[in-house]
Order: structure tokens, then C-alpha cells, then sequence
């Protein structure tokens, strides 16, 4: 969806979160060298002069709409930190001229599939949403390959598997994932090995099996990233091994599985854990009749 105006438009009729248009109005000043206000006229030229858009993080604007971005077709960095946006608006998706898009601390609830048209990113920070990002990552992001930082950490909810396509993101110098609940991490392994990774802290939470017959064979595969603690060689791997809370469960001799103990009657819980980082676990829970 492509934005442009004919004819000159007041500030305020293109971006229709007030505060925003405000901060918009302050950098086609910029742009433009005269004083635009929200209540000013520009035209899609000026508008197209805009190509900063960096705002130190404050904690005085409170904006939860960024709609009208599209008409800065132009736009090569966008800065916009602690503020209440929710969704990033498909007209983001034209701007394929942006190589910066920093969005931390925001209220922003998934990555959109559309991200991987903005191929000219060098840098991309959508970490410490709140309460955080969710689902998976989208393959579309191997389509950024000048992308050097990609920030996801401190999202807790971000699960499944981190995208195979991040193999071809050759330029990538940093890539912290940390806290998060990811459950398959074997692409560590293909990125470049100069780029700096913080997977820590994985929390995959608790797996629910409800009611178990005693004495009966209960075997769950493991999540993938705990096969990688076990494998010599593998970015994830774990000197120490997988810290079992339960002496009576066992890993399989192929580090495939779990086997979960069902000899006393009762509610049980096993809890898997990294043993470098006690954080990266996840917990069975479950009730021997």
C-alpha cells in the first residue's frame, strides 16, 4: 500500500496520532529548512525530503499509532523507542529504503511476514517488547542480507523454530535472542562465527500430559534445543549437560528423549535445565493414577 498526496495536506490529516504528527511535523522542519506545525500544509515533495527519523527515547510523548510513516517514501532511518505502538502498519513495508529500524520497548505483538521486504536493513531492534513479542520469526527475515545487528531478546513468548533463511544473513555481526522460548536453535550453527549470539535463558514453561497409568512407559521427545546441549560441536552445546530435577527420569541413550518416571501414584513434575544457564528449561507435569 503505497501513500502519496496530490495536493499539499495539513500535518495533522496525514498522521493520525496527534503526538506522532507532531514528531512528524518536527523532522519535515528539518528536512525542509522552514517551521512546519501539525497545522501546516506540505506537499509530497517535501515530504519525501524526510529521510531521519530518530527521536531520543522520552518519556513524555506517549504514541500508540504510527499510520501516515508511508507517506516519507524516502525515510532511511527510523528511531522511535518506550512508546505504546502495537502494530507496525503494512505501509512500513514500502519503505525499502530504510537501513535502520530501531523499535524497542514498544507494545508490538508480532513480526510481520512483510519485514523481509526491507532489504536495505543493516539494523533491527524490535527487543523488550511488553509483554513481548509472540509466535514464531518469519523466514522473510533471510531476505535482509546487509542485516549486521538483529536485536529479538528480552520478548519471553517468541517460540518455535529460529528460521533456517538466517543462514543467508552473511553480514551479521550480533544477534541477541536471549529470553525468549525458543525451541529449535540449529541455525546458530550456520551463521557467521565472528557474530556475537546471546541465546541464553530459553524457557519453554510447562508441558501438561495430564493423567498417566502407573507403571506405564511415558517417553516425550525433547525439544530440539535440548538435543543441540548434547551434541559435541553444536553452537548450544553443554560441557556440564541437561540438569534433571528428578533422579528418576532419564534421558534416552540417543539424546532424543525423556523418560518420565510412572511408579508412585500422585502428581509429578520433571524439570529439564541447561546446566550453564538454569533459566533455558522446560518442565512435564503430570498425574500417575
Amino acid at each position: 500500500m503505497t501513500l502519496a498526496i496530490k495536493n499539499p495536506a495539513p500535518v495533522k490529516n496525514l498522521f493520525p496520532d496527534i503526538e506522532f504528527a507532531k514528531l512528524a511535523a518536527e523532522k519535515i522542519s528539518a528536512a525542509i529548512g522552514r517551521p512546519v506545525t501539525v497545522e501546516d500544509e506540505v506537499t509530497q515533495d517535501e515530504l519525501d525530503q524526510v529521510k531521519d527519523f530518530v527521536v531520543p527515547q522520552s518519556g513524555e510523548r506517549r504514541i500508540a499509532n504510527i499510520a501516515g510513516i508511508g507517506y516519507l517514501k524516502n525515510l532511511e532511518k527510523f528511531l522511535l523507542e518506550s512508546q505504546n505502538i502495537e502494530v507496525l502498519p503494512d505501509e512500513l513495508a514500502e519503505l525499502t529504503n530504510l537501513n535502520l529500524l530501531i523499535l524497542t520497548a514498544n507494545h508490538i505483538r508480532t513480526i510481520p511476514h512483510w519485514i523481509g521486504n526491507l532489504t536495505e536493513l543493516t539494523r533491527l531492534s524490535l527487543d523488550s517488547q511488553v509483554p513481548g513479542l509472540s509466535g514464531e520469526v518469519p523466514e522473510s527475515l533471510g531476505k535482509l542480507t546487509k542485516l549486521a545487528h538483529l536485536s529479538l531478546h528480552n520478548n519471553f513468548k517468541l517460540s518455535g523454530k529460529l528460521p533456517d533463511s538466517l543462514a543467508k544473513l552473511t553480514s551479521l555481526e550480533g544477534i541477541p535472542i536471549q529470553t525468549n522460548a525458543f525451541e529449535d536453535l540449529t541455525v546458530l550453527n550456520k551463521i557467521p562465527p565472528t557474530a556475537i549470539v546471546n541465546a541464553i535463558n530459553q524457557s519453554l514453561g510447562e508441558v501438561d500430559l495430564g493423567a498417566v497409568a502407573a507403571d506405564g512407559a511415558l517417553r516425550k521427545e525433547l525439544p530440539v534445543i535440548f538435543v543441540q546441549a548434547q551434541t559435541e560441536g553444536d553452537y548450544l552445546y553443554e560441557r556440564d549437560g541437561i540438569k534433571i530435577s528428578n533422579p528418576d527420569a532419564a534421558i534416552s541413550k540417543d539424546r532424543q528423549y525423556i523418560h518420565l518416571p510412572t511408579d508412585k501414584v500422585g502428581d509429578q513434575e520433571v524439570t529439564l535445565r541447561f546446566a550453564s544457564h538454569a533459566a533455558t528449561s522446560i518442565t512435564y507435569k503430570y498425574a500417575v493414577e
